[in-house]
């Protein structure tokens, strides 16, 4: 036998195992202990380098006693609390046993299994994009794997031709083929819930948010935007500097820290000014009690949700899951209310109080009796202060309202609202404090605006009789503000980011947030637009349509068919014409037409046998003359029967 033309089956198998195992420990390699993480590499460079050898690592019982260990060690580590990780760490080491131990089919066969629950134990910790592309790959190579582990189980030494290992894996290949058709199938009909079944395992951890439930200036020294995305909108494209994100008020200044607390009863009016908009809300990795809505919401489509009289959206239960929603809103800055029948809850401040914000606050409130005529003041006082917006190098002050405004002149956003809104509620006008955020990025591509954590902003609300609530940002007030709040480029990102994200975006629409109601809605459309189609056209034209189809798929089948020769279509007519004159059994394309000959003993098909014959075995091409002699006889098979 020829060596070069030949494979060892193993060959073949052993590189699949390994590429299921890479496969497989891939996406929960970051997520591992340490050692793990160098184990599992080892392993695989181990079980290289054994079967390249001859060698056998951790053979007949050692490899079963190694995977015992393993999981006994993990297994007294479990708690309710602390499930993954052990649970993560057990099956790679398992995988690594088995990668770097002896292949036997029983080994091969644990070996696939467990690359496809260390596969899908990643999903516990995030269900990332790329899972697809591993899962994809993960089934093609177990699929084939387990074709040919069939063979090897049946003979470990068979030795098979290049063609015929080729013919084994083209339609090996069929069966993930399959497989993926159903996964899709089964994707879009069978329920799913809003939570993963599992995962009560790893609910995981509050996410890093920019926004906050409290606003403590002068707490810190600085603060770094977060660059993780907070949520995405589906919308048109609007001007950035309109964009005001609203999410929750802080109503109670307690010290020098604003919170949220118990809204006094009030009957706010409709918005009837501004652009209507129409959005779509997709938070990312949301841990919030309360949604995010744009300055000013008329209504939000999402079910277990209450509002409360300062428009703020809150949840019953916090989400655990990934959710989305719609609204519809109105861009004003203004709220119409006739106010809480009592303020002193909006004019509350603390003690003791910086003597120089006092004198402030008197200096504004003699400006006029009215509310307006207050707060123009004060946004003068704000506007000739020279008051840089900063997020680093800030003082850490037990007085920040009078350190912001007398003394370092510069803060963000917290510093500017808290302050503003202080100095107000002295000067006798009711304000308070709105958390959110501000601008954002439109990608054009995937149709949205993008809001990063860095964005997270907090602005002013003051009530004014007669008006209602008025938003202020006072952080508009700051001498750099075009080249920092307002500079909106810096938010921006590359073109290919921009591409990605938008895959990204589709990746959590069509897959993470498929959820039983989409799924409804996806039937509902379908049948929508059955119906729209049954009114848009006729019977008669829908008759041509698929006439038309069919006639096409005609034509492509008879271009494409195989075209018979002359001599080949003289063949068959033959066995046609004997078959139905003699029995089935003697139209075979099996027998010869001398065997044909004998068995019918008829003169015609003899005599056609022996002028084709003579035209063929003679290099004698057939011409017209004997071509005509042969449908003579043709017509003439079956006559020595009669």
């Amino acid at each position: 036998m020829n060596l070069q033309t030949t494979v060892d089956i193993k060959k073949p198998l052993l590189w699949l195992a390994w590429c299921s195992a890479l496969l497989g420990g891939l996406p929960l390699w970051p997520h591992l202990q340490r050692p793990v993480q160098l184990l599992l590499p080892l392993a695989l460079f181990a079980g290289i380098w054994a079967e390249r050898r001859g060698r056998v690592l951790l053979g007949g019982y050692w490899g079963t006693l190694a995977v015992v260990l393993v999981f006994l060690f993990y297994a007294l580590q479990i708690r309710i609390t602390y499930l993954v990780d052990p649970m993560i760490n057990m099956l790679a080491l398992m995988l690594a046993v088995r990668v770097a131990g002896e292949k036997n089919p029983r080994n091969l066969l644990q070996l696939y299994m467990l690359a496809i629950f260390t596969l899908a134990a990643s999903t516990l910790i995030s269900l990332e994009m790329s899972f697809i592309v591993y899962l994809l790959l993960v089934v093609f190579v177990v699929t084939v794997s387990l074709v040919l582990l069939a063979f090897y189980t049946h003979d470990q030494h068979l030795v098979l031709k290049k063609g015929q290992l080729r013919s084994i894996l083209s339609w090996s290949l069929l069966l993930p083929v399959v497989s993926l058709l159903l996964m899709v199938l089964f994707f879009f009909v069978l329920p799913r819930t809003r939570s993963p079944l599992m995962h009560f395992l790893n609910p995981g951890g509050e996410a890093s948010a920019g926004l906050s439930e409290s606003v403590a200036p002068g707490s810190v020294a600085g603060n770094a935007g977060n660059p993780a995305v907070a949520f995405r909108a589906e919308g048109p494209e609007l001007d950035p500097a309109e964009l005001y994100w609203r999410a929750i008020v802080l109503n109670t200044l307690e010290g020098s820290v604003w919170r949220r607390r118990a809204v006094p009863a009030e009957s706010p009016g409709r918005v009837t000014q501004g652009q209507q908009v129409e959005l779509k809300v997709l938070p990312e990795g949301w841990r919030q009690n309360f949604l995010v809505t744009l300055d000013k919401p008329l209504s939000v489509d999402r079910h277990r949700v209450e509002v409360g009289d300062d428009l703020v959206y809150s949840f019953r239960r916090t989400p655990r899951h990934r959710f989305e929603y719609r609204l519809v809103v109105q861009l004003s800055d203004r709220l119409p209310s006739r106010g809480p029948a009592d303020m002193s809850s909006y004019l509350q401040v603390p003690e003791p109080l910086d003597p120089r914000v006092v004198r402030l606050a008197q200096q504004i409130r003699s400006a006029g009796s009215g509310g307006v005529a207050r707060i123009a003041e004060l946004q003068r006082f704000f506007s000739g202060q020279e008051l840089s917006y900063s997020t680093r190098d800030l003082p850490v002050t037990d007085n920040p309202v009078g350190n912001f405004l007398f003394e370092s002149r510069t803060g963000y956003c917290e510093h500017f609202a808290s302050s503003f809104a202080m100095v107000l509620r002295l000067a006798g006008v009711p304000s308070r404090l709105v958390g959110g955020y501000y601008g954002g990025v439109y990608n054009r591509l995937g149709g949205y605006t993008l809001v990063t954590e860095s964005m997270a902003h907090v602005w002013v609300e003051a009530f004014v009789p007669g008006e209602g609530w008025l938003r202020i940002d006072p952080s508009q007030y700051a001498v750099n503000v075009e080249s920092t709040l307002r500079d909106f480029s810096r938010h921006r990102i590359p073109n290919w980011r921009e591409l990605m994200d938008s895959v990204e975006h589709f990746w959590a629409q069509a897959v993470l947030n498929f959820y039983l109601e989409q799924q409804l809605e996806t039937v509902f459309s379908a049948q929508r637009n059955i119906r729209s189609l049954r009114h848009q056209f006729r019977w008669q034209e829908l008759f041509l349509i698929l006439g038309g189809v069919a006639l096409l798929a005609l034509s492509v089948w008879l271009w494409r068919r195989p075209r018979l020769t002359a001599q080949q279509r003289l063949i068959r007519r033959l066995r046609d014409k004997v078959a139905r004159c003699y029995g089935e059994e003697w139209g075979r394309e099996t027998l010869g037409l001398q065997e044909v000959a004998r068995g019918t003993r008829d003169p015609a098909v003899a005599e056609f046998a022996r002028l084709y014959q003579e035209a063929i075995y003679g290099d004698r091409p057939l011409d017209p003359e004997r071509r005509v002699r042969l449908r003579q006889l043709l017509d003439k098979v079956g006559d020595f029967r009669r």
